[in-house]
């Protein structure tokens, strides 16, 4: 199985790092529903496993799946979000003009 992100498209090595998701197939709600006569009506929408991997996990979820495929979606606020594997600066070294970077917050305006 691969990852869902087509831009990433990562081969599942262990389907728990990351997000597995049983997605039904978009369709009219007049063609989901099979009717037998005398029977009770039986769900025809296909179903499919759709997985992101653990670096795509915490970027998109996975909206929707249709005819132009699986549709991803942002998480909100998720623009300021480093690439994954973006090296971090530590928070006391975000000011050098500033001892320990923390002294800012406490300023009166």
């Amino acid at each position: 199985m691969r990852c869902a992100n087509p831009a990433c498209r990562v081969i599942a090595e262990d389907l728990l790092k990351g997000t597995l998701r049983l997605l039904e197939f978009e369709t009219a709600p007049d063609d989901r529903i099979l009717y037998a006569a005398g029977g009770f009506p039986v769900c025809t929408a296909q179903t499919k496993y759709f997985w992101l991997c653990q670096a795509c996990s915490r970027l998109f979820t996975i909206k929707t799946w249709n005819s132009s495929g699986v549709i991803l979606e942002p998480f909100p606020g998720n623009h300021s979000m480093p690439a994954p594997g973006a090296a971090r600066k530590p928070a006391s070294r975000a000011d050098p003009g500033v001892a320990g970077g923390h002294e800012r917050l406490y300023e009166i305006a």
